[in-house]
């Protein structure tokens, strides 16, 4: 089972602040790699798209995480990064393949689990055919621990980059139809 947890944290900064607040981001994540359970940080900064940083963090477990969260290095950096922001962040937390669920636009806790697996069956299988047809025939000569790497990796990469956002715009108003009715948001 994948006890993996994304914690994706968006903050808004003022205006000519962003040196600053990167200086110190740059600082915070060196810290964070330190912990234990630590498995990466993607930091998206503003553009033409998007007006707030997005900070990415994964960690192994919700234990882990919680350390990290109830560090003083945390603290400190949260207490440092209030100077720079131009409101407060939001943090969103997705466990196992929630992560690969999120609805555009929104900050839902995801589609019910049944719904998760259907999908990610339904996008995994005729990957690993095509995958199966097309590169396992080049990485062959390799050795099988390596063949798996290579496969997984390639795998994976279009799972979270490409199939899955995919998968999830072509099907959301099936996967996000409870959690749109909680939330009284009607269909358009």
């Amino acid at each position: 089972m994948d006890d993996t947890v994304t914690i994706i944290v968006s903050w808004k900064i003022k205006p000519g602040r962003e040196k600053e607040f990167e200086a110190g981001l740059e600082e915070v994540i060196e810290a964070a790699k330190r912990f234990e359970g630590h498995q990466g940080v993607r930091v998206q900064k503003p553009d033409m798209t998007q007006s707030e940083y997005v900070i990415i963090f994964r960690f192994n477990n919700v234990q882990n995480l919680k350390r990290w969260e109830d560090s003083d290095v945390k603290r400190d950096w949260l207490r440092r990064a209030e100077a720079f922001k131009e409101k407060d962040p939001s943090m969103q937390k997705f466990t196992g393949l929630e992560f690969w669920f999120k609805e555009p636009g929104t900050v839902s806790q995801g589609p019910p689990r049944y719904k998760m697996v259907i999908v990610t069956v339904a996008a995994l299988s005729p990957l690993i055919m095509i995958l199966n047809l097309v590169v396992a025939p080049v990485v062959k000569p390799l050795p099988v621990f390596f063949q798996n790497i290579v496969m997984n990796t390639i795998m994976v990469s279009l799972l979270t980059y490409l199939v899955m956002p995919a998968m999830t715009r072509l099907l959301s108003f099936w996967l996000f139809d409870n959690a749109r009715a909680k939330a009284g948001i009607q269909k358009a």
